[in-house]
């Protein structure tokens, strides 16, 4: 199982190659840009000690 490291690096990995294949504007690497935003918002919770805000408020 892959560290949330390891995956960053890896989907980053992705996202190199779609660019150099596809370009900056395809959706592809737009898919793979937000996965990374996604993952590093996830360590940055982690390494804060919060918990993953919810998307819906509670009544």
């Amino acid at each position: 199982m892959k560290t949330t490291y390891e995956k960053l690096e890896h989907v980053r990995a992705l996202m190199l190659q779609a660019v150099k294949q596809y370009g900056l504007s395809h959706p592809l690497v737009l898919m793979y840009s937000e996965e990374i935003d996604q993952i590093h918002n996830d360590i940055l919770m982690i390494q804060n000690h919060k918990e993953v805000p919810f998307t819906k408020q509670r009544t």
